[in-house]
């Protein structure tokens, strides 16, 4: 009996140094939040878990949390703000509680473009999503900010539509294609990729709409959270990445390279 109670004493222990281990780690990593309208990945786990890998191959203690909604971006900046922010400038400029840092670039810009597309076969004189099928992207899907892409010039307005949500926006391009949907809302970047690949596909589909020009992401710090070392590391990394590194970036959020904020 005093044996049994000595082991379990002796493992609740060993679990407790386990757990203050896990949460003093927990709190020396550095926080970073991620929402992107137009991030290609649509499966956050694995984001989550691939992003983290890359920052631990460093030595760098990172918690990593991507957000597919815009209101679950916010509410988690509100009860739990972390180190820093990537997410579109848009979002920071409005609040001044952050401080741009570092700017995402592809393909040697800052920015990007929406389209509005449909079948080849659409003869409409006015743009409206009215009772339209209309293929987005999950993290793209949320009128918040969707309703800002083409300045008010179209009723263009997600709520209006009936929404089929994929997994990447070549989906969306296909389902139009295909006309399973009436339309979809797409980055310019993957027509242009996808024309050099099945030509046949764009020449079926028809561009109805173009949105203004969008900004990439943005590194942000919270202003409220104290520079830290730990935190000073993070940032140079980011700002010199390895090729390695640069690979992961461009392939999990379509991100060629950061340049400091002028």
């Amino acid at each position: 009996m005093f044996r049994r109670k000595f082991f379990l004493l002796k493992r609740t222990y060993f679990l407790l140094i386990l757990l203050l281990v896990s949460l003093n780690i927990s709190a020396q990593a550095t926080s970073v939040y991620y929402f992107f309208p137009d991030s290609p990945s649509s499966n956050l786990r694995q984001l989550k878990g691939d992003m983290e890998n890359m920052f631990a191959e460093a030595n760098l203690p990172v918690i990593f949390q991507p957000f597919a909604r815009l209101r679950d971006f916010k509410r988690e900046l509100s009860n739990n703000p972390p180190d820093f922010l990537i997410s579109p400038t848009w979002f920071t400029l409005s609040h001044k509680n952050y401080q741009h840092i570092l700017k995402a670039y592809r393909n040697g810009k800052p920015e990007y473009v929406k389209l509005l597309i449909t079948n080849a076969h659409f003869n409409e004189n006015t743009i409206s999503l009215n009772g339209k099928s209309l293929a987005v992207t999950r993290m793209g899907n949320d009128d918040s900010w969707s309703n800002q892409l083409f300045d008010g010039k179209h009723d263009i307005k997600l709520s209006k539509a009936n929404i089929i949500e994929v997994v990447k926006d070549v989906d969306a391009i296909f389902a139009v294609a295909l006309k399973h949907v009436d339309m979809a809302l797409v980055a310019k970047s993957t027509m242009e990729k996808l024309k050099k690949i099945n030509p046949h596909i764009i020449n079926s589909i028809q561009i109805i709409a173009e949105s203004k020009p969008l900004p990439m992401p943005a590194l942000t710090r919270c202003k409220g959270k104290h520079p830290d070392p730990e935190n000073r590391v993070f940032i140079e990394f980011m700002k010199t990445l390895t090729k390695k590194n640069k690979n992961v970036f461009r392939k999990l959020l379509l991100i060629d390279e950061w340049r400091p904020v002028k």
